[in-house]
């Protein structure tokens, strides 16, 4: 199995790694590059290695709504999909639905380029890993946070003000639609999280959490499964 793309890949590869599936990891950063026609490349030792056969697990981006939504500035915003009843609070801005989905396509368009690339270079071999579900406890993002700052030295992780938890499920559940529809599209695979890591609320387990934006090895362990019963 190869696995191509960046953070989120590293739940699966640990998990695999740890119960002695064959998994070679490739880093999306390192092994694309955008020629002039704006068309992303796929680097000579992917594809070597590619060649060989087999599946080809794709968890190319995956962060682009937490890059949007995760946390919120000095203006607090909301929105509402189309269908949707909701109230939204006296000092909260309201943004058009269709605002919000540009922002989220424009995004995701170079992620989505890579997958088309995949997709189209190795049909039918070619399987999408939907990004994990969104952390409803908004002390422990922020606690997360921190530490990461304290660790890396980043001063962007010590701004704390994390968004609604339902605004950030809502952002993912479009991101993930984006994504799925793209899959559908290109003629690759789309595998949905697995429904034993959410709550009732559609948040992520705790015992699945790696950090602020990822899941852990047993999230991934979760995945393989999935993976294991799609072949």
């Amino acid at each position: 199995m190869i696995v191509f793309g960046v953070s989120h890949s590293k739940a699966l590869y640990s998990a695999a790694k740890s119960v002695g599936v064959t998994c070679r990891f490739f880093n999306a950063k390192a092994h694309v590059t955008k020629g002039g026609d704006g068309v992303a490349r796929l680097s000579d030792a992917f594809l070597s290695a590619a060649d060989g056969g087999g599946r080809i697990v794709s968890m190319v981006g995956g962060n682009s709504h937490n890059h949007f939504g995760l946390l919120d500035s000095g203006n607090v915003w909301d929105f509402i999909s189309p269908g949707e009843k909701r109230r939204i609070p006296r000092g909260v801005n309201l943004i058009s639905y269709s605002a919000v989905i540009d922002v989220l396509q424009n995004s995701v368009r170079s992620h989505l380029n890579i997958l088309k690339v995949l997709a189209t270079t190795f049909p039918g071999r070619v399987i999408h890993i939907e990004s994990p579900p969104q952390i409803g406890d908004n002390e422990y993002i922020a606690k997360s946070r921190l530490r990461a700052a304290d660790i890396t030295g980043r001063k962007s992780f010590r701004r704390t003000r994390i968004a609604s938890p339902d605004r950030r499920r809502r952002l993912w559940l479009l991101h993930s639609d984006i994504y799925r529809d793209a899959c559908s599209k290109f003629g690759a695979g789309f595998i949905s999280v697995p429904a034993e890591s959410m709550d009732s609320d559609g948040f992520l387990l705790p015992e699945y959490w790696e950090n602020s934006t990822h899941a852990n090895e047993a999230y991934g362990a979760l995945v393989l499964k999935q993976l294991e019963g799609a072949a």
